[in-house]
């Protein structure tokens, strides 16, 4: 559910509560029982449907009603001709029951939590994943595209990252300020809580929350580090739009950092070696980390980012705000552990 605006009415369901439906501003609206089930939605998204038919209220949807006379369901709603419709399909609804069996590890993806092991021999950054074990550490997509598979480990000195995009216009990013190339293209990135010991459920960063950037540059991969709050930092940078402002404490190129990629047909692949010790990282065996990894997608000529996918944040659709794709939400991340 998406952009709900208000409970439009409530009535009766079964024996063991109601049913009432909330309205939304794209379109769409949502009916829920009040011991909480999700039943459907109905009416058509503005956004992907261009089909201008009875079924379409329009965008920003903010009265109506919903009831039940003579056991059917109504609802009076809709943009211009305020339409009765009635609402078909909640009196054959029916409830089920029994038990779920669920894996430990099913536990642990859906709370994304992973666990990351050191390396025997340290990786090859050449911008092949040869030298990596075939099962990656991670893999998301956003609905069936943008498929990202990620390779991860450590050893004492470094942190170690193999990231394979499927992109139909691979590692393309024309940015000209090396500050904010993750609004103007591809790019991949870690965001990580060094500090274990920080409130976990915190939607603000604090000292020890960073995010490091890989994207193109003038013809080469560069790395940049955005220390949010460093007290003292060399490098402030307030990102600015024209109705609000995040202010990062000290942002730098790493110079230490490897990186490698390589492109082929509609993929692309980024290996990175980060030393410890340019993230302020010290590794605890068994420690939770917060962290999440995540991609940015631009359009073919590497103008702006037109989507940005993460394993373990589902908040960062946003784009076309530098403020808001700057920003640092730790709570939304998932959880690491080294062994």
């Amino acid at each position: 559910m998406q952009g709900t605006l208000g409970i439009l009415g409530i009535a009766p369901f079964d024996d063991r509560a109601d049913v009432f439906m909330l309205n939304g501003n794209h379109g769409r609206c949502f009916l829920l029982t009040s011991d909480g089930l999700y039943l459907d939605e109905m009416f058509r998204d503005v956004r992907v449907s261009y089909l201008n038919d009875a079924y379409r209220l329009g965008g920003e949807i903010f009265g109506g009603t919903f009831d039940r006379a003579d056991g059917k369901y109504y609802t009076q709603i809709g943009h211009g001709p305020y339409r009765i419709y009635e609402v078909t399909g909640i009196a054959e609804a029916k409830r089920i029951e029994g038990k779920v069996t669920v894996s430990e590890s099913q536990v642990n993806a859906a709370e994304h939590k992973i666990t990351i092991s050191t390396l025997s021999e340290p990786a090859k950054i050449d911008g092949n994943l040869n030298d990596w074990p075939k099962q990656p550490t991670l893999t998301w997509d956003q609905n069936g595209k943008f498929r990202v598979s990620l390779h991860t480990g450590f050893d004492d000195e470094n942190l170690y990252l193999g990231y394979q995009v499927q992109d139909a216009s691979p590692w393309i990013n024309n940015g000209r300020d090396w500050t904010t190339l993750f609004a103007t293209g591809d790019t991949v990135d870690l965001q990580i809580g060094t500090n274990p010991k920080a409130d976990p459920n915190r939607n603000q960063p604090v000292v020890g929350d960073k995010r490091l950037m890989v994207a193109p540059y003038e013809g080469k991969p560069i790395a940049v580090l955005f220390e949010h709050r460093k007290p003292g930092g060399k490098n402030p940078i307030e990102f600015t739009s024209p109705w609000r402002g995040e202010k990062v404490d000290d942002v730098r190129q790493l110079a230490e950092t490897e990186v490698a990629v390589k492109t082929a047909g509609s993929s692309y692949i980024v290996e990175a070696r980060i030393p410890l010790s340019e993230l302020g990282l010290r590794v605890e065996p068994g420690q939770p980390y917060r962290a999440d990894f995540g991609v940015t997608f631009g359009d073919p000529e590497g103008r702006e980012t037109q989507l940005r996918c993460y394993w373990a944040n589902p908040a960062t659709m946003l784009v076309d705000d530098i403020p808001g794709e700057i920003m640092l939400h730790p709570k939304l991340w998932g959880e690491i552990a080294v062994e």
